[in-house]
């Protein structure tokens, strides 16, 4: 594939066939179908609200809930990416390679060549489907193609390949797919199902395709992107007819893990601007971890990032407003824009108000001009409101709703008179043409065209603006000569404005109003921000300019060196700029205080934090996160994104716009993240409290289930991680919670999630936190279940005898998952003998005690045991000895209690034994088995007692239930 060789114009031709079928794939497959395969059941309810367009569908995506690569005993090998992710970038660029290779070899770029673009992409999105089975059994399996058979017909792939005239079923794809990823043909495929040539660029570009993205992600010094330059380097030395230059790609790498928001702007122009000049998207395109990485064509280069900083630093420049005093005197602010950008802006249709607002005139003289005519065609109209009104000033009515082209025209031209003669001098000591120097020169042109203005007497210098303004205008509207020299580039106006048309403007004998604009008050840091990217860029040591040591101060944020002058003040507003967020580490102090005096920040990092200014200006500023998600993943991804602009405050998307499912506000779909340049939850204000964490933490691996992208947060600089989630502040006490880990794989997510969906349920029944940590020891961890499971079933039933009913499924479907644990824990025995001694003791005291449920009273729940408790009690108290008289004690206080009662169950549960008899067993059990091993013949405190009677508790309900199953089970045998 020889990039470099090839010409630009078919480059383009070629980039646009690939780009197009890596659209529809993106659309029809990838969108439409792939996305849609979701994990879990939705309740009629969600059904119903999906349906009417109220709500998204928040499932996890099949696809995006499996390990591409770094899953399950690979943790050590790769990072961890999700298999669509993965899958896609082979996709993409699979499909990349096949389109130069066949454009190279002098394939015609038509039907057919798109035709194989596209069975070469459906392909490489599937080579993978075995790995959505738990055993990841092989592409040869008849498990595996019943499995794609039935998402052929699901995912309706043969309306989509008959759309673009590709004749392939379901079983020739996976063939396909099977010779792709094995090299072997199976049986069928020998008669020729799928075109030999076809069937051999599937293979190899697929397959080339996988081991770029694999050697990406792969950890080690043999992996990212050394890894992929590797690989390009080995193949191009080992076939050069084939793939002469595929390892002329430079790497264009830059860490600077303090500007991410700089970062992720630069990426976008560096990619475009690749596009623009070599006619091929970056190889790689990753911004992840403070570190930003891309490779771009080798002979190219230089052009690119020489293109893509002029660009970056043009956005970086605030865009130029016309604004207005008090007196309605107006200002150019914000840049200063040449002659055709001020027509622009005042042509644009909906600058409406800044048209009202140049005409605007005094109320003295508002009935002469509002009954004036001009031509008897042109004049200015007011509304009711105004006319009423008490203000010193009105202005007109300038919409182009209901006025004729004509007279829209009409208040264009006479606004830009008005701003052109009304305009002064932002700079003192630049004095430039004075407002009757520039009412003289227009006059003067009038006069040369034999049109005179007649003098009207007006009390307002606005009105006088104005009427002077509206004649010229009018004028000009039928005079095309008139209108040229006045209006064009090179006119009277743009000479006054720009002093265009001379090479000197001293020739003119007055200064230009361009050259009393302040323009853009940050353009000293943007040239500092260039010179800096440009020394990273080229590997060179950046060192600022400072005038003197006695004048160096340090940024708050990187800590290099800076002059006393880039000290901040109070009006920058700089977001969440007083919250450190490297705060809480080595003492220093979470509030850094006013941020204004000595407080200093580089011209880059002033830069970054008003770039986060204008994203979150709304946003609450609590202790700041950064997170750290890339909006580009994969091979050649640029070329995924349907719309090529640069990202605005729309496409920045916080954790409750990922996680929300209702649509009336901003909402994440699903499928624009593999089209659209989206950035994730860049910027978070941690919480304070346990409760709040958790709810964040659950947000945030929502936020990864239906993105698949990885989630890095850091509250001080990044570092490179391996995991999908990783989180490095978390409180000691979330973290224990979680196991003490930092960092999870997908495939930890659905527990993770479980574990703070529990968190957070026994905190809201105002469980103690003792229940949640005895869930991190083996020995205790039975016994804390136990504890919650009570606990909620308590909450449940306490809730629904007060008729407050919301949430409460919640709290039941936790209990039902922590008793689904518990059975578990039988069936694996991994119980202590302490808890298989209760345990006992409760299937002892099922066979006296009448059967049960949740909705009984605790006390009846506990009879038995409360009944041995005080038998125990007794005795410790009256000092008896703790031999065979306990016992005795024991059994007969049970038959007491239960004798003549309705609390005795039927014999058949004792095997027709006494109940005596029983009763003896269970004092024997007691005293022998928990009284003096577990108890050490000493009465237990209120803790252990409670952990005692939780364990008995539930082991009675579960004996209990399970008698109720079996009945129900034998009559409907019966």
């Amino acid at each position: 594939m020889t990039l470099n060789f090839m010409s630009l114009d078919k480059n383009k031709s070629v980039y646009k066939e690939i780009r197009k079928a890596i659209m529809l794939l993106t659309k029809h497959v990838v969108s439409s179908c792939m996305i849609n395969d979701r994990v879990g059941d939705l309740s009629v309810e969600k059904q119903k609200q999906i349906k009417l367009g109220k709500s998204i569908d928040a499932r996890s995506p099949l696809w995006l809930s499996i390990s591409g690569k770094g899953g399950p005993d690979y943790e050590c090998e790769y990072r961890n990416v999700s298999l669509a992710d993965h899958s896609i970038s082979v996709c993409t660029g699979a499909v990349v390679l096949t389109g130069y290779y066949l454009a190279d070899h002098g394939c015609d770029i038509d039907d057919n060549f798109s035709r194989q673009l596209f069975t070469v992409g459906l392909v490489g999105l599937l080579h993978d489907i075995n790995k959505l089975f738990d055993k990841h059994i092989a592409l040869s399996n008849k498990e595996i193609f019943e499995y794609l058979d039935e998402l052929y017909i699901r995912w309706d792939l043969k309306r989509i390949l008959d759309e673009y005239g590709i004749s392939l079923t379901s079983n020739e794809l996976f063939q396909l797919i099977n010779y792709t990823e094995a090299g072997t043909s199976l049986a069928g495929t020998e008669s020729g199902l799928v075109d030999s040539k076809l069937r051999q660029r599937c293979r190899v570009f697929v397959r080339m395709a996988d081991q770029l993205d694999s050697a990406f992600y792969r950890i080690g010094a043999d992996g990212g992107v050394a890894g992929v330059l590797n690989k390009l380097s080995t193949w191009a030395e080992a076939d050069q007819d084939f793939i002469s230059s595929m390892d002329n790609w430079h790497h264009i790498n830059l860490a600077d893990a303090a500007h991410p928001y700089l970062l992720d702007r630069l990426q976008y122009h560096i990619s475009q601007q690749c596009i623009k000049l070599a006619g091929v998207a970056p190889l790689l395109s990753i911004h992840t971890d403070g570190m930003l990485d891309l490779l771009v064509p080798e002979y190219a280069k230089d052009q690119i990032i020489s293109a893509s900083l002029k660009s970056f630093s043009g956005s970086l420049s605030a865009p130029f407003s016309v604004v207005f005093s008090t007196t309605k005197q107006p200002d150019i602010m914000g840049g200063v824009p040449e002659w055709g950008e001020l027509l622009d802006y005042i042509n644009n249709d909906t600058h409406s108000v800044i048209l009202s607002s140049l005409l605007t005139i005094g109320r003295p003289d508002l009935d002469f001009i509002g009954a004036s005519l001009i031509d008897y065609c042109y004049g200015l109209s007011f509304s009711d409101k105004s006319i009423k009104g008490s203000s010193a000033t009105v202005s007109p009515i300038c919409s182009s709703d209901n006025e004729s082209e004509d007279l829209v025209e009409f208040y264009k031209i006479a606004s830009i008179i008005s701003l052109i003669l009304n305009h002064g001098s932002q700079v003192k000591s630049i004095k430039v043409i004075s407002q009757n120097d520039r009412k003289e020169k227009i006059l003067n042109l009038l006069s040369l065209h034999n049109f005179e203005i007649e003098d009207q007497l007006l009390s307002s210098a606005l009105s006088q603006t104005v009427w002077f303004a509206m004649n010229v205008a009018s004028f000009a509207m039928k005079n095309d000569d008139f209108y040229s020299e006045l209006m064009d580039e090179n006119g009277l106006l743009s000479l006054i404005y720009c002093g265009s048309g001379t090479s000197d403007k001293e020739d003119h004998g007055f200064t230009p109003i361009q050259d009393g604009l302040k323009g853009d008050l940050d353009n000293e840091r943007i040239l500092n921000v260039i010179e800096r990217l440009s020394c990273l860029l080229d590997k060179k040591s950046y060192l600022p300019q400072i005038d003197s040591q006695i004048k160096m101060q340090c940024c708050l944020v990187t800590g290099e060196p800076v002059d006393t002058k880039c000290r901040i003040e109070a009006k920058d507003d700089l977001y969440a700029i007083k919250m450190s967020q490297f705060s809480e580490r080595n003492g220093r102090q979470s509030v850094l205080g006013d941020a204004k005096g000595f407080t200093t920040l580089s011209p880059t990092s002033y830069m970054e934090y008003k770039l986060r200014t204008r994203i979150h200006e709304n946003s609450k500023a609590d202790m700041p996160v950064l997170i750290s998600s890339p909006n580009a993943v994969g091979l050649f991804s640029e070329i995924r994104f349907s719309d090529e602009k640069m990202a605005n405050k729309s496409d920045f998307f916080g954790l409750y716009d990922i996680c929300r499912e209702d649509k009336s506000k901003l909402v994440l779909n699903g499928p624009e993240i593999f089209s659209r340049r989206l950035f994730m939850a860049r910027q978070e204000s941690f919480p304070a409290k346990l409760y709040d964490q958790v709810e964040w933490l659950d947000r945030l691996i929502k936020s990864v289930r239906r993105t698949g992208r990885p989630f890095h947060v850091f509250r001080g600089l990044p570092t490179s991680r391996p995991e999908i989630l990783y989180i490095d502040c978390l409180s000691p006490s979330l973290k224990r919670l979680i196991g003490n880990k930092s960092g999870f794989r997908i495939e930890e997510l659905p527990k993770l999630h479980d574990q703070l969906i529990l968190v957070l349920s026994v905190l809201d029944a105002r469980g103690s936190m003792s229940l949640l940590y005895g869930l991190l020891d083996c020995k205790t961890e039975f016994s804390s279940l136990c504890g919650i499971k009570c606990l909620l079933d308590d909450y449940v039933a306490d809730k629904t005898s007060q008729n407050k009913m919301q949430g409460i499924s919640r709290f039941a479907q936790v209990s039902v998952d922590v008793g689904n644990r518990l059975n578990k824990f039988k069936v694996e025995g991994k119980m202590t003998t302490q808890d298989n001694a209760i345990i006992t003791l409760a299937h002892l005291a099922s066979k006296v005690q009448k059967g049960f449920n949740s909705r009984n009273s605790r006390g009846e729940q506990l009879l038995i045991l409360t009944t041995i408790m005080e038998s125990v009690r007794t005795h410790v108290r009256n000092r008896m000895p703790m031999d065979q008289s306990l016992k005795n004690a024991i059994a007969g206080n049970i038959e007491k209690k239960l004798s003549g009662t309705t609390y005795i169950c039927s014999s058949e549960y004792r095997d027709k034994q006494p109940l005596l008899s029983v009763c003896i067993d269970i004092a024997e059990h007691f005293v022998n088995a928990i009284w003096l091993p577990i108890f050490n013949g000493r009465m237990p405190n209120h803790n252990f007692k409670s952990q005692v009677a939780e364990i008995y508790r539930v082991e009675m309900l579960s004996i209990y239930q399970n008698r109720r199953n079996e009945k129900q089970d034998a009559s409907l045998t019966v």
